[in-house]
């Protein structure tokens, strides 16, 4: 239900490509054998974990309303789920980004491109994971949930894009959702070109996910600053010459 109403959203928006991500963790090698069962991750992961056809239903499902596939893995196991289960794309989230097993295990057996987000991690850090992977998008990330609006720091996806400036630079919000909703149009105006958004059907799950309603919302915001943003090119249109004419002073002559 969740991937069909977000898809009736984003279907009026041809203008951006959609991904869909899912997240896979494999317990008996995630979960510590002496983890407080009572503990809320714990018990999270646990009453939502899925077997491996109900995964694979859930990807088909979104590859088959268009989405692109994407796939956040938490444990090797787990990269090893994401490859034979044909994502198109691998998550690594901001908690993950300094487990360099993890990476170790990724660039033994994925090729395709690869989200990451960088919250939390120092310069030296994102250096490290920047020369791993010619196929790399770094995401800005607050990993505050939810994220207020003094905390965005939407500056720092301009940060990122200067210090990289050949690999892709995104956004990945956790706004409040009843938030100025102004962060991605700050962050494509910064130089983002990926966005991470939480979604969510009602009852609302959390204060940082959007409802399908709310989500359009948040994309039309987007659109509507790319739209005013452009492209950079200026080619003075007929009609504004014209209006310009009308209050130039002529000169003749070179006087």
């Amino acid at each position: 239900r969740i991937i069909r109403e977000h898809h009736e959203v984003t279907k009026n928006f041809p203008q951006f490509q959609f991904a869909f991500k899912f997240q896979y963790r494999d317990l008996p090698t995630f979960i510590h054998p002496d983890a407080d069962p009572n503990h809320n991750y714990v018990k999270r992961f646990r009453e939502t974990n899925l077997s491996e056809d109900d995964r694979i239903t859930l990807k088909d499902y979104a590859k088959s309303l268009g989405f692109i596939t994407a796939c956040t893995p938490f444990d090797e196991a787990s990269v090893d789920m994401v490859v034979k289960h044909g994502y198109d794309i691998l998550k690594v989230g901001s908690p993950s980004f300094n487990d360099w097993p993890l990476w170790d295990k990724i660039m033994q057996v994925w090729n395709g491109p690869i989200i990451a987000s960088c919250g939390g991690a120092t310069v030296e850090e994102i250096d490290k994971v920047e020369k791993m992977s010619s196929n790399l998008t770094l995401m800005h990330c607050v990993p505050m949930y939810p994220t207020l609006g003094p905390e965005a720091n939407v500056a720092r996806v301009e940060y990122l894009r200067r210090r990289y400036p050949y690999i892709k630079i995104g956004y990945s919000t956790h706004e409040y959702y009843a938030g100025t909703r102004l962060g991605a149009s700050l962050a494509m105006a910064a130089g983002a070109t990926v966005f991470e958004k939480h979604v969510c059907i009602s009852p609302r799950p959390n204060d940082y996910s959007v409802t399908p309603s709310e989500m359009a919302h948040w994309l039309y915001r987007l659109k509507d600053a790319v739209m005013l943003w452009g492209d950079g090119e200026y080619i003075p249109r007929g009609a504004e010459l014209e209006k310009l004419a009308l209050f130039s002073r002529k000169m003749i002559d070179g006087r």
